[in-house]
């Protein structure tokens, strides 16, 4: 326990410098006597799949000390190192967008009576979470938690602390996460800043360059699926992912794209998104955590995207200016050139040498 303590203290900086999570929760705990309820709150923070999470929960009146004695205040404080599965590229879609974790930690339980009457006990723990995302950064987590107590020397646990479950159901809100990891995505440049756009909308003064021949000839193409139901792992017009979706389209003007949002991202010719050089038939990166590369959709000027979008439905226009379209803003973390003049800027050398990858997530953008 002290070892888990020491590596959860001193975990290195890397660990918490992405984004940040805050989840209340009320919750049962069978490991305390008397089996109290609680409230409580954890604050986390993440980077990809890995995060450090601090949290309490507090039961007023619901603790039982030995001998019968009712009243006492239950209390509970966790220090975890987490995995969250639903950071991996995939998982969620496969689970049918149900994102797990599983986490160790340490800690300590007491109970508090009226009469200045305490009882502390140290404890580590693990246990799984299971959450899944409402809209935007809510979500909503149950989980369960698996406490043992492990007394210090010369000390024995109180009577009535126990090994037990505790259960919670709360809700998640996620923030912060933006920018991101260049190197993830970009062999030749910096981490790109998040795409510009204006304040509102001006169709007569588009804020990109205008559409070349073989953007509209993109475009036209991408126009024809619209409607397409979202499939996850879809190639074909029966239906399609995101990068199912932009890998077919490309395909019929003649450029191979590789098969995930996170290979796309790398292939190409890298485009700024400031001062308007984003161009229409320019591939649009997004990641939902923040640095991952998990969407990718076909810019068509005007402050509109077209893609697969699984909380859309299908294939569709997101306008980037509207309320929901604000989100793929905010995610928005790379671009890439793949087609100019008619001509292929995808790389074949690149392209062969990217390694497998598993395949994008359902996007978590707020549904229209």
């Amino acid at each position: 326990m002290k070892r888990l303590a020491a590596f959860l203290l001193c975990c290195p900086a890397p660990l918490v410098a992405q984004g940040f999570v805050v989840a209340p929760y009320v919750a049962q705990n069978r490991s305390l006597p008397g089996t109290p309820s609680l409230v409580g709150l954890s604050l986390g923070t993440y980077r990809s799949a890995l995060g450090l999470r601090v949290g309490a929960g507090l039961g007023a009146g619901q603790g039982s000390f030995a001998g019968g004695t009712t009243g006492g205040d239950a209390w509970t404080a966790d220090a975890d190192l987490v995995l969250d599965a639903g950071e991996l590229p995939g998982l969620g879609g496969l689970l049918g967008g149900f994102l797990p974790a599983a986490f160790v930690g340490v800690g300590a339980e007491g109970l508090r009576g009226d009469g200045g009457t305490q009882a502390t006990v140290p404890l580590w723990s693990y246990g799984a979470i299971v959450g899944r995302s409402l809209f935007g950064g809510l979500g909503i987590e149950t989980e369960a938690r698996y406490r043992v107590p492990a007394p210090l020397e010369n000390r024995v646990v109180p009577e009535g602390f126990t090994r037990g479950w505790e259960y919670r159901l709360g809700l998640s809100l996620r923030f912060g996460g933006g920018g991101g990891s260049g190197g993830s995505f970009d062999r030749r440049g910096s981490t790109p800043a998040p795409v510009r756009v204006p304040s509102s909308p001006d169709r007569d003064r588009p804020a990109t360059r205008p559409a070349s021949a073989s953007a509209r000839r993109i475009l036209g193409t991408a126009e024809q699926y619209l409607g397409t139901r979202y499939v996850y792992g879809g190639t074909t017009p029966r239906g399609f992912d995101c990068s199912g979706f932009t890998q077919y389209v490309f395909r019929q003007q003649g450029v191979t794209l590789p098969r995930t949002s996170r290979q796309q991202a790398t292939v190409g010719d890298r485009v700024s998104t400031g001062g308007g050089r984003l161009a229409p038939g320019d591939l649009m990166l997004f990641a939902s955590n923040g640095s991952r590369v998990d969407h990718v959709a076909i810019y068509a000027g005007d402050n509109r995207i077209i893609h697969s979008t699984s909380s859309g439905g299908g294939v569709r226009y997101d306008d980037l200016l509207s309320p929901r379209g604000r989100w793929f803003v905010a995610h928005h973390v790379a671009s890439r050139r793949v087609l100019a003049d008619g001509r292929s800027l995808v790389r074949a050398l690149d392209a062969a040498a990217l390694r497998s990858d598993t395949l994008d997530p359902p996007d978590r953008a707020p549904r229209p």
